[in-house]
């Protein structure tokens, strides 16, 4: 089976979404239209060379790249990762070429669907099934678009330590606060320094580290140096690893709008971080407020430099809600394997691709 593939994201995410396609012995080959190659076996990758970094133009050749391949290659399914525009080629070519299609949903895609129900009741037909990050996710779709539709959840691959060895390293905890995201406009990073300021007030020291990277980078850069926080907040950028960050870290926090089921809570929680985040999206199905985490109104500045404060003057609860945190996703560990994901996908293509 050859697998046409559309997709975006950083090599880590889009790594950890293909591995279970990958694993499965009946996919030959996944031809991945992206704008930079990704070196994995089974994988090749398809970029569009444009001499100008003009974007419109660009997506169209990758279009035109899906539509030679479909024309020259023998490709069996066609997948999209992010609704725009990755699931909508898939959409598309799925049309011209009467060829299954699957579409993962992710970040704020659900929320942009169910609010456009006309405009995508095509589209929700075609597919021959959809991924989502929860089980929210899929119950707000299922409310507006009532087709009978093979709906799953798609974890990404993730490596969680074993309890006994997700241990903080020796040494003091330096960082307070903990962001770990892109800086898109959807992760409200306004937000953060809003709540930083907020927070200052209490606690003069307070020192918070954002990683991560993105084009509204020096934005928000700026932004913080309007906001007098060069000595509270510090960009520390992209890193290779995060686990080092998350252990010499008291709190991590979440401020985006809008999200999937983000994987920088998920690591964080396996730390044993005591996380504060938005109710949106799938969050709630692994955070529990009060339980193992602090669930907040999105874009609340009060109420999430209460809870933090709450967390900063309590360390039983601190402590409490970390352990717990820890404990939630060592009971996942199985849902976020290699082995489990690669049934779901053997299922799926069974079911929505392969006559029977």
């Amino acid at each position: 089976m050859n697998i046409l593939v559309f997709a975006g994201l950083s090599d880590k995410k889009l790594t950890s979404k293909l591995e279970p396609l990958l694993n499965l012995p009946q996919v030959k080959e996944v031809f991945l239209v992206r704008n930079r190659p990704l070196v994995l076996e089974k994988v090749r990758s398809i970029t569009p060379s444009f001499p100008f970094n003009f974007s419109v133009a660009r997506e169209v050749l990758k279009f035109r790249k899906g539509w030679r391949l479909l024309k020259t290659h023998e490709i069996d399914c066609i997948i999209g990762i992010f609704l725009r525009p990755h699931c909508l080629y898939a959409f598309l070519l799925s049309k011209l070429f009467k060829k299954p299609a699957i579409y993962l949903l992710i970040g704020n895609d659900v929320d942009f669907l169910v609010r456009h129900p006309r405009i995508f009741r095509s589209f929700f037909k075609q597919a021959s099934a959809i991924g989502v990050r929860g089980p929210r996710s899929k119950e707000r779709l299922q409310r507006v678009f009532p087709h009978p539709i093979p709906f799953f959840q798609h974890n990404n691959v993730y490596d969680i330590p074993d309890q006994d060895t997700a241990q903080s390293v020796p040494g003091s905890k330096d960082i307070d606060i903990l962001t770990i995201a892109d800086f898109s406009r959807v992760k409200r990073i306004d937000i953060f320094l809003n709540v930083i300021s907020r927070l200052k007030n209490d606690f003069p020291n307070i020192r918070a580290v954002m990683l991560g990277g993105g084009r509204r980078a020096s934005f928000y850069q700026k932004m913080r140096t309007r906001m007098g926080l060069e000595s509270h907040v510090f960009f520390d950028g992209v890193v290779p690893d995060v686990r080092p960050s998350l252990e010499r870290s008291r709190i991590f926090v979440l401020t985006s709008e809008a999200e999937g089921l983000p994987m920088a809570m998920i690591e964080a929680m396996s730390a044993g971080l005591p996380c504060v985040v938005p109710d949106v999206g799938d969050i709630t199905s692994i955070a529990h407020d009060g339980q193992n985490a602090f669930v907040v109104k999105p874009r609340d500045v009060d109420e999430f430099a209460e809870k933090i404060i709450t967390l900063l003057h309590n360390q039983e609860l601190l402590k409490e809600l970390g352990q717990n945190a820890k404990e939630t996703i060592q009971n996942k560990k199985r849902e976020f394997s290699l082995d489990f994901n690669a049934r779901i996908w053997e299922k799926i293509l069974e079911k929505s691709i392969i006559p029977s």
